[in-house]
């Protein structure tokens, strides 16, 4: 099974992100409550709308289901309510990748 790699620092939730021998730049939610070993199925959406944040979110590869929490394109790696951002290209590049059932590592880093 692949393994995602994901490091966010708890000061500023700004990060890696580590699949398939790419290395990504990524942001996330210091207050939000990650997994810290999981599996995703590999489910994913060129665009997916959140209902609960009235937007678009494109190329969103699902972590959570249960809390909505995907992987997905922002303009900035700052400012998650609790996704991982990529940045534009990153995150068209790691959602053409996943492919499958796929191991998720997740750690804060100080």
């Amino acid at each position: 099974m692949s393994r995602i790699y994901l490091k966010l620092g708890r000061d500023d939730g700004i990060g890696t992100l580590r699949y398939n021998g790419e290395t990504y730049d990524c942001g996330g939610n210091t207050d939000f409550d990650y997994p810290y070993d999981s599996t995703i199925s590999g489910y994913k959406e060129y665009c997916h709308h959140s209902g609960e944040y009235d937007v678009d979110m494109y190329y969103a590869v699902l972590w959570d289901g249960t809390y909505g929490t995907y992987f997905h394109e922002a303009s900035s790696l700052y400012g998650s309510a609790g996704c991982i951002h990529l940045l534009e290209g990153d995150a068209e590049s790691f959602y053409n990748d996943i492919t499958g059932r796929t191991r998720v590592i997740f750690e804060w880093t100080d």
